[in-house]
């Protein structure tokens, strides 16, 4: 996630065998996110590929119907990037950690 006000991005890892990357592990690292910003924050814009198992199910647009029941945001917009025609500030997260991975051996 790439907080795009503030600039900082967090990363969610664990091992594949701990959990998949499914709709439910990707709601989980979403709501930690959200409950760590600062409460003064009431609308958020997600943008997301279109991954369908992780973004574009039921289980997403209902955990942000939660976020918005349960939380101090009450208006999120979703915007769904177009595959090979958008590039975003978060893209640039991914290629730092491949380079520290590859600087690591790893």
């Amino acid at each position: 996630m790439h907080n795009l006000a503030t600039g900082d991005a967090k990363m969610n890892m664990w091992r594949g065998g701990q959990a998949s990357r499914g709709c439910e592990e990707i709601s989980s690292c979403l709501l930690k996110f959200i409950q760590n910003l600062p409460t003064t924050v009431k609308s958020i814009i997600v943008f997301s590929d279109n991954a369908g198992g992780q973004n574009k199910c039921r289980l997403i647009v209902k955990f942000w119907l939660y976020v918005v029941r349960n939380t101090p945001i009450k208006t999120v917009d979703l915007k769904f990037l177009i595959s090979r025609h958008s590039f975003v500030e978060f893209d640039k997260n991914f290629g730092v950690t491949e380079k520290a991975k590859k600087l690591c051996g790893k």
